[in-house]
Order: C-alpha cells, then sequence, then structure tokens
C-alpha cells in the first residue's frame, strides 16, 4: 500500500482544500446554486468507456469543477430548504476518512472487534442522550430509564445481542431499512403466534397501518413484503387518527384478517406532525401488533430535555428508528435502529454459513450481520464517534433549538401577510399556501425554483397545495430566513405584475466577513444573530488525520 499512501500524500491535501472551497462557496458564491440543466445533459457529455490508461488528478478535478459540480445539487446550502436536512460536519467527514482507511467490514464481532464494540457504546450514547427507555438497551441497567419501559432476560452473543437485555440497536443505512425490517420482522412474529397454521396462509391475511402522511417507504415496504398497508385518516393536527386505526384494525379483524404492523410517525414527512403514540401504542399492545415508530427526522429533537415528551409511550414500541444524518451533523448514511427483542428481530433471519462462524459466537457480543439485511457493513460508528466527541451533547442541541426557532422565526413571516396561510409549523418545518385556488400556490413554487436562488418542494394536505420550508439546515441562520422570505416576495410581486421572472436577487452579506484567524473561521457583526462557525475551520485538523492516514496505508505492507 506504500504507492497508495504516496497517493494520498500527494493529492489528499488537494481535496481537503477542494472541499474546503466547496463549503465556503456556498455562503460567498453566487446567488443562484440550483443546477440549471435537462434530464441526460451531463450524461450525454460523458464518455461511452471508462479510460484505458490512468489520468492525471488535475484532469480530475478540473473535469469536476466544469461537468459534475455545476450539475450538482448543493443539500447543504444556506437556501436549500428542500426535503429534510442531509446534516454534516468535518467532525463527520473525518469519521468516514478514517472509516475508508481502515475499510473494515463489520459483519461479526470477529470481523471487526473495535467496529462492533463501538457502535454498541455510540448507541447506547445516544440512547441516553435521548432518554431512551432501558427496554431498548444492551445494558437494561445502564439504560436510559425513560418512558417506564421494562427489560427481558439475558442476551447473547450469535444472531442476537450481548448486554443484559433483550433489547439493543444498531447502526444501518436508512429509516427506509428499518420499516422494512421491522415489517419482515412483524410478519415472522405474527407466523410464529400461530404455529398450528400453514405460514402461506397467515401471510395471505396479514396486513399493516399507517398515516396518509408517512413516509412513502412505509407503503414500499408493504409492497417487498407482500403486506398491505392501510392508509389511516388523520387528524385536525396531520396526525393519525387513533380513533381511525381503531376502527379499521377492528373491521379487518371481523373480516378475518390479521393486523400485525402499525407504523407510527414522530415528525411526518409533510409537515412534521406527531402522531400520537401512547394511543396507537395501547392499540397495538391489547391487539398484539407490532409497532414501529419512525422517528428519523423528529427523533432528533429528543436529545432535548423540553422536546423529549413527543417520545411519551415510546415504551410501548416494538422498534424504533432515528437518522443522525438528518438532523445532527452526521452525514449520510447513519440511522440507529433499536429493538425491544432482539431474538424477535433476528432469529427469523439467521443464516450461519461455516466460513461465517467464528469461536466467540455466543460470546456476549452481536454479529450484526443479522441485524439488518446486507452482510457486508461500513463502520459507520467512527463519524458518529467523530461527531459527539468533537462536538458534544450540548453543541447538538443548540444547534437543533436555534433551528426551530428559525422555523418559528419565518412562520412569523408568513402569519404576518395577509395573502398567506400558515398552514402548520413544527420542528423547524413550516407548511405555508397562498390563500386561494391551488395554482396559485403552485405557480408561486415554480416562480421561485425557476430563480435557482431558492430550493423548497411542496406537498398535500387534504388536497390543499402547500408549500414546505425547512429551516433546519445546519448553514442557515436568520439572515437566511429573512433572505428566503425577500425571495417569495418577490416572486408573488412578480406574478402580481404577470412578469415571466423575477429580477436577478443578489444575496446579502449576511453580516460576514472574513476574519484571518489562526482557524479560518467565519465571525458574524450581528451580536444577536449566533452563528456559528463554518465547518471548514475544522479542515486543518482533516490535514492532520489525512497525513496519519498516510502512514497507515504505508506501514501496512
Amino acid at each position: 500500500m506504500d504507492c497508495e499512501a504516496n497517493i494520498l500524500g500527494e493529492t489528499g491535501h488537494a481535496v481537503l482544500n477542494w472541499i474546503a472551497e466547496y463549503w465556503r462557496g456556498m455562503r460567498n458564491g453566487p446567488p443562484e446554486f440550483a443546477p440549471d440543466c435537462l434530464p441526460g445533459e451531463l450524461l450525454a457529455k460523458l464518455p461511452l468507456e471508462a479510460p484505458s490508461e490512468a489520468e492525471s488528478f488535475e484532469q480530475i478535478i478540473r473535469d469536476l469543477d466544469e461537468s459534475i459540480i455545476p450539475k450538482t445539487l448543493s443539500w447543504m446550502h444556506p437556501q436549500f430548504h428542500a426535503y429534510f436536512p442531509s446534516a454534516n460536519s468535518a467532525a463527520s467527514l473525518m469519521g468516514d476518512m478514517v472509516s475508508g482507511a481502515i475499510n473494515a467490514i463489520g459483519f461479526s464481532w470477529v470481523s471487526n472487534p473495535a467496529g462492533t464494540e463501538l457502535e454498541i457504546c455510540v448507541i447506547e450514547w445516544l440512547a441516553r442522550m435521548m432518554n431512551l427507555p432501558s427496554c431498548f438497551c444492551y445494558n437494561a441497567k445502564k439504560g436510559g430509564g425513560g418512558g417506564g419501559g421494562t427489560s427481558g432476560g439475558g442476551g447473547g452473543g450469535g444472531s442476537g445481542g450481548g448486554g443484559g437485555g433483550s433489547g439493543g440497536g444498531v447502526i444501518i443505512g436508512s429509516a427506509s431499512e428499518a420499516v422494512l425490517q421491522a415489517l419482515l420482522a412483524a410478519r415472522e412474529r405474527a407466523i410464529a403466534n400461530r404455529p398450528t397454521e400453514n405460514p402461506f396462509s397467515v401471510m395471505s391475511r396479514l396486513v399493516g397501518y399507517t398515516s396518509k402522511e408517512a413516509h412513502s417507504s412505509v407503503r414500499r415496504a408493504g409492497l417487498f413484503a407482500r403486506v398491505p398497508i392501510r392508509l389511516v385518516a388523520l387528524d385536525k393536527t396531520h396526525a393519525m387518527d387513533t380513533s381511525a386505526l381503531g376502527s379499521l384494525i377492528a373491521a379487518d379483524l371481523k373480516a378475518g384478517l390479521i393486523p400485525a404492523f402499525v407504523c407510527a410517525t414522530l415528525g411526518t414527512t409533510g409537515v412534521c406532525a406527531v402522531d400520537d403514540i401512547p394511543a396507537i401504542g395501547g392499540i397495538c399492545r391489547d391487539a398484539d401488533i407490532w409497532l414501529h415508530v419512525d422517528a428519523a427526522y423528529g427523533g432528533n429533537a429528543l436529545i432535548c430535555p423540553e422536546y423529549q415528551y413527543m417520545a411519551n409511550g415510546i415504551e410501548l414500541a416494538d422498534s424504533l428508528v432515528v437518522s443522525p444524518h438528518k438532523w445532527m451533523m452526521v452525514n449520510y448514511d447513519c440511522s440507529v435502529l433499536w429493538v425491544r427483542n432482539h431474538k424477535e428481530f433476528t432469529v427469523p433471519f439467521a443464516v450461519e454459513p461455516a466460513y461465517l462462524q467464528h469461536a466467540f459466537g455466543g460470546g456476549g457480543m452481536p454479529d450484526f450481520r443479522h441485524w439488518n439485511i446486507p452482510c457486508g457493513r461500513r463502520f459507520r460508528a467512527l463519524k458518529l464517534w467523530f461527531v459527539l466527541r468533537m462536538h458534544g451533547v450540548r453543541d447538538l442541541q443548540d444547534g437543533i433549538r436555534s433551528q426551530i426557532q428559525l422555523g418559528r422565526e419565518f412562520a412569523q413571516l408568513v402569519a404576518s401577510d395577509g395573502r398567506f396561510q400558515l398552514m402548520s409549523e413544527s420542528l423547524g418545518v413550516v407548511g405555508f399556501r397562498l390563500k386561494g385556488a391551488n395554482k396559485l400556490t403552485e405557480d408561486l413554487l415554480a416562480r421561485i425554483s425557476s430563480t435557482r436562488c431558492l430550493k423548497m418542494i411542496h406537498t398535500k394536505i387534504s388536497g390543499r397545495y402547500i408549500i414546505r420550508f425547512v429551516a433546519s439546515g445546519t448553514r442557515s441562520n436568520a439572515m437566511d430566513v429573512q433572505y428566503a422570505w425577500s425571495v417569495i416576495l418577490l416572486c408573488v410581486k412578480a406574478a402580481d405584475q404577470e412578469n415571466l421572472m423575477p429580477p436577478i436577487i443578489e444575496r446579502p452579506s449576511l453580516g460576514l466577513e472574513p476574519r484571518k484567524t489562526r482557524r479560518n473561521t467565519w465571525h458574524c457583526r450581528e451580536k444577536d444573530d449566533k452563528i456559528r462557525e463554518s465547518q471548514d475551520s475544522s479542515l486543518p485538523s482533516a490535514l492532520s488525520l489525512l497525513t496519519r492516514i498516510a502512514v497507515h496505508l504505508d506501514t501496512d505492507d
């Protein structure tokens, strides 16, 4: 590997410098940041075949700058307010670098002992940060203790997990994987509970339930697992109507079907509604239905004590997923899935070929290949470990609180303008529309998108077309919210004047000026606007880390 180490030493610093400039350019670049391209435009310009000989690093970077980046949508841009945020930080990037350099595939404890045990460690850290019930923890005696949960009997190695409780967690790629795994486990439990019946007969009668506002991955999981998913009506807060859920379950039982799975959501995709976990949990407990809680976005707020009320009743859930890559300064992919009973979750899908067996099976440590669908697993725990140590709980809490406040400030701007209707505001996600026909709001969003200065998407609630504004990007601040509102108002004015396009909108300086310091940070002149130091301030540390990785590669032979 000495050759690879030399290449890393020669070009790695240039890549880190490129990343630093890319991050700085989001704040200092032109206001038009969204790509201006059509489907297939880039592909038509790319070669049909891979190069037969090595090309220079300089040419690759030049092509990156000239061809790839202009057609890439920057999810980290301060004016990216679409979807849910894709978090990132220098700490996470450095953790990813080390993970890639080590390249250990942790499908079992013996294949990467540190990977398995560090993963357990950071998962337990998160559980305590969010005050999760002890029933979800590896070691019940050290569990978060919140929510009144109880823990089961001893753990185990092999296909299960270690620790003193029956629960535990695993880092996976996304909440979409989590809901599929939870549904498959629910299916197997329903079959196991009916040992005298034909398994295929049981499967043909299974049914699941989720809110009409739940993420589309729940319905896709149903398609993969061949389990029909009923969409439950909404209440006035756009959360799942628990009375409607109870009625659907009762009707299905009467029809001879087997209700087996419910997915509740803590922060729906459209308007970030929070389902009534205690009520849903009670229904599921009484009917012996697997309850999965999708807290991919909203669950991150549980690290703030004032938002932990949202998880009341979570001890009634069988599984829970939270995605730090959405809101906790960890880049994609990093979702954490917790389960109450790891045996129900792992044993039905355990396969033990000779080449994966090892002498430490049953030794108290989990083999994580049984906890997720892929056998191979990245060392994702490292980037979460880097973030938690380099930022600490308090900084992560402050970031979430400040971004929720940005959402409130934007909602106040909407509410203060009589032309608009504020539809929702929750956890930094704001839903709004122009009063009148849906076409007005639809045209407004199209006009906003055409400026390429601001990125938002829409949703529909009860037939009404709504624009979503997500204020929880890690690089957005109060001045960015004001700027976004100014873009919206200019587009409304342009529509009123029946212009095809509003004028080019210059971004304000946001009160920022470069100040040369030892850490090369950005500082804000506005006293009341506490803008965190830009993430590129940590990149000198990344350069030092890169040197260590090169040494690691050099001594590997």
